[in-house]
């Protein structure tokens, strides 16, 4: 892969090795980014979930070759988004049908994980139980669930790495920005990355939610899989300066890339304005779930369905998209162009009621 951009993460101990790819080659995992998975719901119930995700996965291994079954490591992860809370969190049903499908492969509910940020959203969201249930342990459905903030799944040699000060603030930041002074200056420009989706999975999906964002721009699949998955993120999220460069960087890295297998985004729900905290006015709902191997692609395609939004609201469009996206394409994440995609659009009945 050839880095136009610099991307900074450290890997100590000469004799540690992964062997965890899902992807057989880049260019494999290339060959496949030109594809959008689109499957048209008649309602967002948990029995048209679970027929939904058992279409998509079907067609996945058939179209592409590749086997979403256990492999060597017999581990998977799901990454969700509970950021803005109830209103805009991955869909339950949705989550429950993955882990069904997956289970459906020879996976047991102990060899998936979900991972998220924040143990009050999870909480929140009903992905982990209330407090007064806390003895009962944090799982999902019978699915272990990890919490990025605990501290417990980051490794010291696996980080991402911005070269300015921790307490550097530029012009455009100056106002809204909040920073973590208690950290020395060499942690704070560290954000460690999520090690159990690096190294003990045959592979991971990402589950995002879209929402606009003031910083950001929009809050879609890569920042589901890059700001929203690491720890000592609010120094990205609170910059616009900075932001973008770190969401394309870190989703470039290739140990985190080559095990991200796919990313499935629903649009039951998307914000189009207002976010990232929820508001029910600026919201509208597409029946369609799609799924890809090229996140930047799926960002690249709702910004029509935002843009539309804003534009019946009398809302501005945005004029351009956003720079993460661009920068990602350069990194060789993915492409953004929506000439030349290959639609596999699937009705609900596709391959039978079963």
């Amino acid at each position: 892969m050839k880095h136009k951009l610099l991307i900074l993460f450290i890997l100590l101990g000469g004799t540690f090795s992964l062997n965890a790819d899902f992807w057989d080659s880049e260019e494999e995992r290339k060959k496949n980014s030109k594809i959008v998975w689109q499957y048209k719901l008649r309602k967002f119930s948990q029995k048209e979930y679970s027929r939904s995700v058992k279409a998509l996965f079907r067609n996945f291994e058939s179209t592409t070759g590749y086997s979403l079954r256990p492999g060597d490591k017999k581990k998977v992860g799901l990454k969700i988004y509970t950021n803005s809370g109830t209103g805009i969190a991955t869909p339950k049903p949705l989550v429950k049908a993955v882990i069904n499908s997956l289970m459906d492969r020879g996976y047991e509910k102990s060899d998936i994980f979900i991972l998220d940020h924040s143990e009050l959203k999870l909480r929140e969201c009903g992905f982990i139980p209330p407090l007064s249930r806390r003895s009962e342990g944090n799982l999902f459905n019978g699915v272990p669930v990890k919490i990025l903030e605990s501290n417990k799944y980051f490794d010291s040699i696996w980080y991402y790495e911005d070269p300015l000060p921790a307490n550097y603030i530029s012009i455009l930041d100056q106002e809204d920005s909040v920073f973590d002074n208690s950290l020395s200056p060499d942690a704070g420009r560290k954000s460690y990355l999520p090690y159990p989706l690096i190294a003990e999975v045959d592979f991971w999906i990402n589950l995002p939610m879209v929402t606009v964002d003031q910083t950001i721009g929009v809050r879609g699949a890569l920042v589901n899989a890059t700001l929203m998955n690491i720890g000592n993120n609010d120094r990205f999220l609170n910059s616009v300066s900075v932001a973008p460069k770190a969401i394309a960087e870190i989703s470039a890295i290739p140990e985190l890339l080559s095990t991200w297998a796919l990313t499935i985004m629903p649009l039951e729900i998307y914000q189009f304005i207002g976010g990232p905290n929820f508001n029910s006015l600026y919201t509208h709902s597409e029946p369609f779930l799609w799924m890809s191997t090229n996140p930047v692609l799926l960002d690249r395609l709702v910004l029509k369905y935002i843009n539309k939004r804003r534009a019946k609201e009398g809302f501005e469009k945005f004029k351009k998209i956003p720079l993460y996206l661009k920068y990602a394409v350069k990194l060789d994440v993915g492409t953004s162009s929506k000439k030349n995609i290959e639609w596999i659009k699937l009705p609900h009945d596709t391959f039978g009621k079963k």
